[in-house]
């Protein structure tokens, strides 16, 4: 068995509108302050990016009410965001190999508390691939599944695997247990759901690199306290790393690490809808004050991510 994890919908860009009360679970009737671009028969996704969300279809559009087709589940506040979504259902594919052709394993609801939407498929191991489609319940309209990338999964659940990592940080087998490894990527990934607001795979997967080289070299360090040092095979030559080498590695990994999330939050402040409930004034100085920041940083740094357990690269 393994979990796969289908990236949601982006409904960032998606007609919006915000409750004007209250709202309690049996409610049919949403009060918003507009309901412009808003349809009978579209489906809305109830507060997302939160652990209360639900998707339900609306029956019927007035100024100010959508009406929906079923009573919700949850209790809503006044100013919690409603978004207009085309697809309530994602459709999940595999097949043995990334170019052949991807069978329908089963489809199930989206639900919009994370980036992704997550089955535990039974058959699957993590040697085949797979794809996933939107699709919309009521119409039948599926996205193109040739426009989704394909994926594996990995029985851990983490963005990045143990093997990956052994590649990124050029370690030889022996230096630290696959079976460490996973644990500490498994702890990285917790935190990361707490770090990064992202629904974006490729800032979680490059941010999963980065503070799992952290706390990797950290568990480096503590082992290298008992044996004095760590010696490693990096690009055909041995590397001898002491305690406090591989702490102050670990001290620039983790720096590396907070800059990308600089980097990433202003992106997501200046390019989603993150922000729209602050003033249009205050939104503006604080995408001022982050790209001032982070412009200074990359001026004085001129960095890439470096690999391997040798430190950054300038």
């Amino acid at each position: 068995m393994v979990l796969i994890k289908g990236l949601n919908y982006d409904i960032s860009n998606q007609q919006k509108t915000f409750l004007t009360g209250d709202i309690h679970s049996g409610d049919t009737v949403l009060f918003v302050d507009n309901t412009a671009g808003f349809n009978a028969d579209d489906y809305i996704v109830m507060n997302p990016f939160n652990e209360v969300t639900e998707i339900v279809q609306v029956s019927s559009v007035n100024p100010t009410e959508l009406v929906l087709v079923s009573a919700i589940q949850f209790n809503y506040s006044e100013k919690d965001r409603v978004y207009a979504t085309p697809f309530n259902q994602m459709r999940f594919y595999s097949c043995a190999t990334p170019d052949g052709t991807y069978v329908l394993i089963t489809t199930v609801d989206i639900t919009h508390d994370q980036p992704f939407t997550d089955y535990e498929y039974a058959a699957g191991t993590v040697d085949l691939y797979y794809k996933r489609t939107f699709y919309n319940e009521s119409t039948t309209t599926e996205s193109d599944i040739g426009l989704s990338d394909y994926f594996q999964t990995s029985i851990d659940n983490t963005y990045v695997t143990a093997e990956e990592m052994m590649i990124y940080l050029q370690l030889t087998n022996g230096v630290i247990e696959l079976t460490d490894l996973r644990e500490i990527i498994k702890l990285a990934t917790l935190k990361i759901t707490l770090d990064v607001p992202s629904s974006n795979v490729n800032i979680l997967k490059i941010a999963s690199f980065l503070l799992s080289k952290h706390l990797i070299l950290n568990a480096l360090a503590a082992k290298a306290i008992m044996t004095g040092y760590i010696t490693a095979t990096v690009e055909g030559r041995t590397v001898t790393k002491s305690h406090t080498e591989l702490k102050k590695d670990a001290e620039s990994a983790v720096v590396e690490y907070n800059e990308f999330l600089i980097a990433n939050a202003r992106t997501e402040v200046s390019k989603t809808g993150y922000m729209d409930e602050v003033s249009a004034d205050t939104r503006q100085e604080i995408i001022n004050i982050m790209t001032g920041s982070q412009d200074s940083l990359d001026f004085q740094n001129n960095y890439f991510y470096s690999y391997g357990i040798r430190g950054r690269r300038r």
